[in-house]
């Protein structure tokens, strides 16, 4: 019998409907039959004490009791959250097979990415979310700059230190959580 595929539910910057997401997330995850998730996302906003995988972490063992799910607390971008959330996975799960979890804004991007990072071995499922304009038009260029940094591993840390940045926190979460 082939092994279920390991979720991996990225998180996106906005803590103010990411309940609502996580819950989505959750129904579609249970509708999978999938019990082994790693929610990924770091220390994004200043207002919050917690990441992003905290927050939907929280919501998904509500959810689905019966799933084991693991934390990736450093991620600032979608390829952190693939390359980070794959390395846990391989640990953890000794995983072979991924579907990824994204918003319907960054389908496309997750769905590069994954391909470049995950392989084959790997789908993208997308939850419909209210984005900004701003997020619709920068999208195309983040795309762009991501797979780059996914073929490019050095380039990496330079993106998540710009993307930490441009969100106002630190790249690193304990450096994230000194500065509240």
């Amino acid at each position: 019998m082939r092994e279920s595929p390991v979720a991996i539910v990225c998180g996106y910057d906005r803590f103010s409907d990411l309940h609502t997401y996580a819950e989505q997330v959750a129904s579609e995850i249970a509708a999978a039959r999938v019990d082994r998730i790693v929610v990924t996302g770091g220390f994004t906003s200043r207002d919050s004490y917690h990441s992003e995988a905290w927050v939907m972490a929280s919501v998904l063992a509500v959810k689905l009791p019966h799933a084991v799910v693991v934390l990736e607390e450093w991620a600032m971008t979608t390829v952190d959250n693939l390359v980070f959330s794959r390395a846990i996975a391989v640990e953890k799960f000794a995983a072979a097979s991924y579907v990824v979890f994204c918003d319907h804004a960054h389908r496309v991007k997750a769905a590069v990415l994954t391909r470049i990072i995950l392989g084959a071995n790997a789908t993208v499922r997308s939850i419909p979310r209210a984005v900004s304009w701003r997020t619709l038009v920068l999208e195309p260029v983040s795309i762009v700059c991501e797979a780059v940094c996914a073929v490019t591993p050095p380039l990496r840390k330079v993106l998540s230190r710009v993307a930490a940045w441009s969100k106002g926190v630190a790249a690193t979460p304990t450096a994230s959580f000194a500065r509240r």
